[in-house]
């Protein structure tokens, strides 16, 4: 799961788009479902968002 920094914190980070491609990138590689929080949708954009679910979460909400 890949969401950013929520919240009124002073000082908080702001998540970039190649910092949360770079983590789902990676993911990928192991074989990971990666699935981005509705947060990042104004950083990654409705192109650029994954919502994968882990096979074993899918079959048992069928």
């Amino acid at each position: 799961v890949i969401g950013t920094e929520t919240g009124n914190r002073k000082g908080k980070s702001y998540s970039r788009p190649e910092w949360v491609l770079s983590i789902a990138e990676q993911a990928k590689a192991h074989g990971i479902p990666v699935f981005m929080k509705e947060d990042l949708l104004p950083i990654m954009g409705d192109e650029r968002m994954i919502q994968e679910l882990p096979e074993q979460f899918t079959r048992r909400i069928q």
